[in-house]
């Protein structure tokens, strides 16, 4: 049964979407028609570059498995942040970046505000009420400031949609909407952002649980109810099996610096005075309009509902879990609850509580048209006069400012006596609507018109401008395989280009995503732990020359050290050739193994010491016997690929074959079509062992974690259209 009155007569479905579509391409006018793009960030420093190394492999026919182009390679689709199996990315071969990027957002503005519509709808919301609480949250803060990373705006659009499947659920106990529930989950771990995936099923079993908590409803009858919604979100989270597993296996193997301490972690978080100062201050992740919290605080002062204390609770604790430290909520939840140890953000659970604040705001929207003049009368003038002071309070101990005081103030004042001259009037309902319609678009839309209001815009020559540099038109014409390094952090290494405004904008170290160059740093959220270790315990000199490097990009003058050979000057950088390097696949005769990688990088910090004739190799030794030593051999590539590469070798005697890529369990290798033990050597690189002779190696990336979860995908997808089929045929038995 609807929660709120009797249900409103049906409309057509198409009507609100096209509406949230109408208001998805005001949104980005700026974008679609005057020819701008968003530049910021992410943006600029890592979705470009992924977007273009996944477009290009998916177009060859390749599974980007693996990533060569950044940190020397490293596992690609695993990285759930890079969202390969996320359906809307594949809008990426379509076209370029910046015209493909304005329909992703736009694309899913328009989602969030219909998903939006629909839980309100399910939960007995008038359409007025619904479409207007779709308004409010894709003209909040959220979408404004999150459009930066694809994965946190696709996540948070989606996020409605799984509450509006539970409420489906909740009503009918039936496995089909369950399982909707497990396919949008699914959908928000694909999208690229896995910490929403928690925060959303964190927010779910609460809202579950008080809305199973409602009375007239036996225990029988809620375990029975939970086991199908168990069972059916199991299965609809199985079809990620292929993005999930994988990247389990990553989290084991990889991990991010710094991102498991704590004081890290919390130091991307709110604090009391920002979140007091939210609609007072500039424009950002929890702002929401003053309008959204006035309908707010009605429903949860004038409605005696469930649901309403319901969202209300969960807008509570989410914004003391976005305070971190300076809460107490994100303490304890850090230390005891399962995968809060990976959040890294505390401030993005301010994005959900603005989700449950609009939602309370349509309630109170429909509240408000049933309502008496005298209610009116008392809550608005002593909400107004609370505001204004709470505005004072923050412009003079917060960051809010007199201007967004005095505009909240004004929106609120014209919303107070549109409503109220619709009461005493008795103004026909469908121009107070239309009136009030107006007024929350202005309001929400002041600053929000555009993105461009809180992110830079650029026009797309930005994006052509990344592609026609002379320096990485230089790197292309050496005819050698060798890698670069270009870093974005403050070191020696890092290119520029100029803004308008005089300052500089660093490259992005992914450029060799873009180029198809192999760097030794890279911009990403998730790295080898062998990776991490090699970098930060190698010499710097013995870490580059160990991965091959022969080209280091820079905005500084290194003329003069030796062993560097200046190649190309141009305003953005320098271009170096490095004098000597190690070969990217040379031979080893003889090597010492060991379990303790700390025994490398002992060695590695002697003056002496020498890679050729110091082969460290973790593991256990290979049985050799009789074998004459090693004292020639030739190297020849017959094929490289991302995930494939084939050798010829000829020796003349048996020595361990060292490849200055990075070992990882997915990678095979293969000698005369047979498989081959593979060791880890100096830490981070692969090495296999050779008899004498002419041989075909091959190193072959092959996950088992991929294999297994495509397999138990499929098998899913499988079992929920048997299910879904099964349920229509039922459903027309009993018609």
């Amino acid at each position: 049964m609807p929660l709120f009155g009797k249900e409103p007569r049906n409309l057509p479905f198409w009507l609100p979407a096209a509406g949230f579509l109408f208001l998805s391409i005001l949104y980005f006018y700026r974008h679609i028609f005057l020819g701008m793009t968003s530049f910021a960030d992410d943006l600029s420093y890592f979705h470009f570059f992924e977007k273009s190394l996944y477009a290009r492999e998916i177009r060859s026919g390749i599974v980007p498995l693996w990533n060569p182009h950044i940190f020397g390679g490293t596992p690609h689709l695993a990285n759930v942040n890079n969202a390969c199996f996320y359906p809307f990315n594949l809008f990426f071969l379509l076209g370029p970046f910046h015209a493909v990027l304005t329909l992703y957002l736009a694309l899913h503005l328009c989602i969030a505000g219909l998903s939006v519509y629909l839980w309100g709808r399910k939960l007995g919301f008038s359409r007025f009420a619904s479409f207007l609480s779709g308004l409010l949250y894709m003209f909040s803060g959220v979408f404004a400031t999150e459009n930066i990373h694809l994965g946190y705006f696709a996540a948070l659009a989606w996020t409605p949609a799984v509450f509006y499947a539970m409420e489906i659920w909740l009503e009918e106990r039936a496995i089909r909407p369950a399982i909707a529930v497990g396919l949008l989950l699914s959908l928000i771990l694909m999208s690229g952002a896995p910490q929403f995936l928690l925060i959303t099923g964190y927010c779910l079993v609460f809202y579950t649980i008080f809305r199973l908590m409602e009375p007239g409803q036996g225990v029988r009858g809620r375990m029975d109810g939970l086991a199908v919604l168990i069972v059916g979100a199991g299965l609809g989270l199985m079809a990620a099996a292929v993005q999930l597993l994988p990247a389990m296996e990553f989290i084991k193997d990889g991990g991010r610096p710094y991102a498991t301490d704590y004081q890290f972690a919390v130091s991307f978080s709110s604090y009391w005075k920002q979140l007091l100062s939210r609609p007072f201050a500039p424009v950002g992740h929890g702002w929401t309009g003053a309008a959204a919290l006035f309908f707010a605080a009605w429903a949860l002062l004038f409605m005696r509902s469930r649901a309403v204390a319901t969202l209300f609770l969960l807008a509570l604790a989410t914004a003391l879990l976005s305070l971190g430290d300076d809460g107490f909520l994100f303490k304890v939840a850090h230390r005891f609850l399962p995968g809060f140890q990976l959040f890294r953000a505390p401030y993005r659970f301010a994005l959900y509580a603005v989700l449950f604040i609009v939602l309370m705001s349509g309630a109170g929207i429909d509240s408000v048209i049933r309502s008496s003049v005298s209610r009116w009368r008392r809550f608005g003038l002593s909400f107004i006069a609370l505001f204004l002071g709470w505005g004072i309070w923050s412009c003079f101990h917060a960051e809010g400012s007199i201007e967004r005081l005095w505009k909240s103030t004004a929106w609120l004042l014209l919303i107070y006596g549109l409503v109220r001259l619709f009461l005493k009037a008795q103004i026909r309902e469908a121009l107070f609507k239309a009136g009030l319609c107006l007024f929350l678009l202005l309001e929400v839309t002041q600053e929000l018109t555009t993105l461009g209001g809180v992110h830079p815009l650029t026009k797309p020559s930005f994006y052509r401008f990344l592609q026609e540099q002379p320096i990485f038109d230089e790197l292309k014409k050496q005819e050698e395989t060798h890698r670069i390094y270009l870093s974005n952090d403050d070191g020696i290494a890092c290119l520029e280009y100029p803004l308008k405004d005089g300052r500089y904008f660093p490259f992005s170290p992914n450029l060799g995503e873009l180029y198809g160059f192999e760097n030794v740093s890279g911009y990403e959220q998730m790295m080898l732990r062998r990776y991490i270790r090699f970098i930060q315990e190698t010499p710097p000199y013995w870490s580059m020359a160990l991965f091959n490097v022969r080209y280091l990009l820079t905005r500084g003058d290194l003329s003069g050290l030796p062993g560097l050979k200046l190649v190309l000057a141009v305003p953005a950088g320098r271009l170096y050739r490095m004098e000597w390097t190690i070969p990217r696949y040379f031979m080893a005769a003889s090597a010492r193994f060991t379990d303790r990688p700390e025994n490398f990088f002992e060695s590695v910090r002697d003056p002496a010491f020498n890679p050729y004739t110091q082969l460290i190799l973790e593991g256990d030794p290979p049985a050799v016997t009789g074998q004459p030593p090693l004292r020639s051999y030739e190297i020849n590539v017959l094929k490289r690929t991302s995930r494939d590469q084939l050798l010829e070798v000829k020796l003349d005697g048996h020595g361990y074959l060292v490849c200055s890529e990075p070992y990882e369990k997915g990678w095979k290798a293969f000698i005369d079509d047979q498989p081959a033990s593979l060791w880890p050597a100096f830490h981070l690189l692969r090495a296999v062992y050779l008899p004498p002779g002419k041989h075909l190696v091959r190193f072959y990336y092959d996950p088992p974690s991929f294999n297994l979860g495509l397999g138990i995908s499929l098998i899913s997808f499988a079992v929920i259209l048997a299910i879904s089929l099964l349920s229509r045929r039922r459903q027309r038995s009993a018609a």
